[in-house]
């Protein structure tokens, strides 16, 4: 019989969630809405986050296909408004300190990529013939391209002051302005980085729930979705003080951490495809929604 998941793999999932929604919160509350309590920001997003996690993963997954067409649009768009004030020698020179520090600085964004061993926990529930290999290869790809296009344009842009940003693809949309009429483009980028964020929280928050229920061997999993929601919260807070103390953790402890639990959820993933098998209502729920 197939092992389910693990309270390790649960409480590893949960510290990934409060750090994820902390870092959302802090570019909303740091860019945007500056006057606006910490804690009302994170307390909604996890709120409608719960709502339509309640819905089922049918709504994360049309969400997710109705922004991702736009999101990558802007991903190309942004870099050909900013071509006037790109300046490709900022690549020169190559290799300038050796290998050492890109080994070091792909550490964190390698772990970024293992995040798609999560995508494991919710395989049991895709429906349709088309090929989920195929398809999660394309995801990589287009993660991989993103990151390519996004870190090059900061680098062309800012040169070597792009560290000093803490989010800097937003700093630089504020530079565009095309004929005086194309300006204030980050407020575009702000939604999109608001919503991408929502569909990364809420697809954690799903398989912390899932999870959850799964290891507590519970028929139905929407009476926990608002308790681990509060659950969140408390974890988005209790994980780190400040936005510096975020970054430090990201810079030392973290990548560490987040492989490893990436790698036990991986291991985990056998526990939920037994869970397709324990129920009619709720195979139909996870797939088609709450009706």
């Amino acid at each position: 019989m197939a092992e389910r998941p693990t309270s390790s793999s649960s409480l590893f999932i949960w510290h990934g969630t409060g750090l994820i929604t902390r870092e959302y919160g802090e570019f909303i509350v740091g860019s945007v809405l500056i006057r606006t309590p910490h804690p009302v920001v994170v307390f909604c997003f996890i709120f409608v986050c719960a709502v339509a996690i309640r819905g089922g993963i049918e709504v994360i997954g049309r969400f997710s296909m109705l922004i991702a067409p736009v999101f990558l649009g802007f991903i190309v768009v942004v870099p050909h408004m900013l071509i006037p004030n790109l300046d490709l020698m900022q690549t020169f020179p190559v290799l300038e300190h050796g290998w050492k520090p890109i080994w070091k600085g792909s550490i964190l964004p390698l772990t970024w990529f293992m995040e798609f061993a999560l995508a494991g926990l919710i395989l049991p529930f895709v429906k349709g013939n088309r090929s989920k290999w195929k398809w999660g290869k394309s995801a990589v790809a287009l993660m991989l391209f993103t990151m390519v296009v996004t870190n090059l344009t900061c680098l062309w842009f800012f040169g070597t002051l792009t560290s000093m940003f803490t989010f800097p693809i937003f700093a630089a949309s504020r530079y565009i302005s095309l004929g005086d009429f194309f300006e204030h483009m980050e407020a575009i980028i702000m939604v999109l980085r608001v919503l991408s964020g929502f569909v990364q929280v809420i697809t954690w928050y799903y398989i912390l729930v899932i999870g959850t229920a799964q290891w507590l061997k519970l028929e139905d999993d929407r009476p926990i979705v608002f308790p681990i929601g509060l659950l969140m919260v408390i974890m988005t807070f209790w994980i780190t003080d400040n936005m510096q103390d975020m970054i430090d953790l990201f810079m030392t402890t973290e990548p560490l951490l987040h492989g490893a639990g990436c790698l036990s959820c991986a291991a985990a993933r056998s526990g939920l495809v037994e869970a397709e098998g324990e129920g009619p209502g709720r195979r139909q729920r996870c797939r088609y929604g709450s009706g």
